[in-house]
C-alpha cells in the first residue's frame, strides 16, 4: 500500500468538504445529531491520518468508522435531508481516503457509490463523476475515463447555468478538452474534432456572459488549449497574443512560452521560435519557464547541428538552475548524448553516471546504467561492459530494497531484468 498522498485530485478536499452543517441544539438525541457527531469523529480520524506518517492499522480503523456510519444511517436517508447529506458526505470522504492511500480501484468503487446516492446534492454528484473520470484516466483506463467525462459533461456543462459557473471547480471546465484528447488517442479523430468544437462553444459562451475575473482568465486559457489541440495555429497565435497583452507578470512567461512553441511546432519558424525562447530567459530569468526556454533553444541548436552552441545552453541550465531537477536531468542527458555522438565516451559515461547517482528515481536515472553497459558492448570492450553490468545490477538491486514509493521499486525490478537480458 502506498503512503497517504499529501495532495489529492485538485477537485477533492475543497469542492465538497461538507454538504451541510446542522444546528441540532435541543435535539441531542435526534438521529441527525448522532449522525453529525459520528461524521465529526470520522473526519477527526481522517485528518490525523493525513497529517501524520501513514499507519495502516489506523487507516483501516478510520475506514471502518466511515463505513459503520454509512451502514447505520443509510436507511434513514429518505427520512431526513440532513441525514442524507451526512451519508453522502461520509461516502465522499471514504472515496477520497482510498485515493489518498493510493487505492485507486477502491477509490473509484467508492466514488461510484457516492454518485449513485447523491441525486439530491448536485455538487457532490458532479465531484464524484469527475473524480471517477480523472482517476480512470490516471490509471490508463481510457474507455472508462471517456464514459465518465462524457457523463459529467452532459449533466453539468452541456446546458450550463452560467450563474453557477464561478462557484464550480475550474478543473470541471476541462472535461471537453479531456474528451478530445482521449478520443484522439483512441483513434477517433472525428470524435475528437467534435469535442474540440463543443469545448470552443462552451468557452465562447462563458466569455460572452461571465464577469468573474478568475473564471474569465481560466476560460481564455482553456480556449487557447482548444485551438492548440485542434492545430489551429493562426487562431491560436492571435488568441495567445491577445492574452499576452492583458497578462500580468506572473502569467506573461507562460503565455510567451506558448507563443514560442506555436512558432516552433505549428508554424515551423525555428528562427523566430529561438528568438522567442531566448527572450523569455533574458526577460524572465526567475520564472519557471526560463530553464524550459533555454532547453528549447538548445534543442533547436542541436537539431541544426550546432552542438557547441547547444552544449553551452545546456551547461547554462546546469549552472543557473541546479535545483530544477527535471531541467538539470534533461540538460545533463543531452550533453552526454552530444559527447557520445562525438566519440567522447569517457566524458559521456561520467555524465550518465552522474545522472543515475544524483537522480536515481528519474527515468533517465534508470536508463543511464544500461546506456553505459550497451555502449561498452558496442565498442567491444568486454571487461568494461562486464564491470558496467555488475554496477547496473547492484544499482537496481539496491533501489529495490530502499524505502521508496512503489513505482520506482517496480521500475528498478524491470530494469534489473533488462540489464540481465541486454
Amino acid at each position: 500500500m502506498k503512503k497517504v498522498k499529501a495532495t489529492c485530485l485538485c477537485l477533492l478536499g475543497g469542492v465538497f468538504v461538507l454538504l451541510v452543517i446542522f444546528s441540532c441544539s435541543g435535539k441531542n438525541e435526534s438521529m441527525a445529531y448522532k449522525a453529525e457527531q459520528r461524521l465529526f469523529k470520522a473526519r477527526k480520524m481522517k485528518n490525523e491520518l493525513v497529517g501524520s506518517r501513514f499507519n495502516e492499522d489506523f487507516f483501516e480503523r478510520t475506514k471502518r468508522e466511515y463505513q459503520r456510519l454509512i451502514n447505520d444511517f443509510s436507511n434513514s436517508r429518505s427520512d431526513s435531508r440532513e441525514i442524507d447529506g451526512i451519508v453522502v458526505s461520509a461516502q465522499m470522504d471514504l472515496a477520497e481516503l482510498d485515493y489518498r492511500a493510493g487505492l485507486l480501484d477502491s477509490s473509484i468503487i467508492e466514488f461510484k457509490k457516492a454518485a449513485a446516492i447523491a441525486d439530491n446534492f448536485p455538487d457532490a454528484r458532479g465531484n464524484a463523476l469527475y473524480s471517477i473520470a480523472a482517476i480512470s484516466e490516471e490509471m490508463q483506463k481510457k474507455n472508462e475515463a471517456i464514459n465518465y467525462y462524457e457523463q459529467f459533461y452532459n449533466e453539468f456543462l452541456k446546458e450550463i447555468d452560467l450563474s453557477r459557473a464561478p462557484s464550480m471547480n475550474s478543473s470541471y471546465f476541462t472535461a471537453p478538452l479531456k474528451l478530445a484528447q482521449l478520443t484522439r488517442d483512441a483513434g477517433d479523430m472525428a470524435g475528437s474534432a467534435q469535442w474540440l468544437k463543443k469545448a470552443e462553444n462552451l468557452y465562447n459562451k462563458i466569455l460572452s456572459s461571465a464577469s468573474d475575473t478568475t473564471l474569465l482568465k481560466a476560460t481564455r486559457l482553456n480556449l487557447l488549449t482548444a485551438y492548440l489541440e485542434g492545430k489551429r495555429w493562426d487562431r491560436a497565435l492571435q488568441w495567445a497574443e491577445d492574452i499576452e497583452k492583458e497578462a500580468g507578470p506572473e502569467e506573461a512567461p507562460a503565455i510567451e512560452f506558448i507563443i514560442a512553441r506555436i512558432y516552433r511546432d505549428g508554424k515551423g519558424d525555428k528562427s523566430l521560435a529561438y528568438e522567442r525562447f531566448m527572450k523569455i530567459y533574458k526577460k524572465f530569468p526567475e520564472s519557471n519557464e526560463a530553464p524550459l526556454a533555454l532547453l528549447a533553444a538548445a534543442g533547436i541548436d542541436r537539431a541544426r547541428g550546432k552542438t557547441e552552441e547547444a552544449t553551452k545552453l545546456y551547461e547554462k541550465v546546469l549552472k543557473e538552475y541546479p535545483t530544477n531537477s527535471p531541467a538539470a536531468i534533461e540538460a545533463e542527458w543531452n550533453i552526454a548524448e552530444i559527447d557520445e555522438s562525438q566519440n567522447k565516451w569517457v566524458e559521456a559515461s561520467l555524465r550518465y553516471k552522474s545522472i543515475y547517482s544524483n537522480y536515481p528515481t528519474s527515468l533517465e536515472g534508470f536508463e543511464a546504467p544500461i546506456r553505459i553497459m550497451k555502449n561498452y558492448l558496442k565498442k567491444g570492450e568486454k571487461d568494461a561492459a562486464a564491470a558496467a553490468y555488475k554496477q547496473a545490477v547492484e544499482h537496481y538491486k539496491k533501489m529495490e530494497k530502499q524505502e521508496l514509493p512503489i513505482e520506482p521499486r517496480i521500475l528498478a525490478a524491470e530494469y534489473l531484468v533488462r540489464a540481465m537480458v541486454e
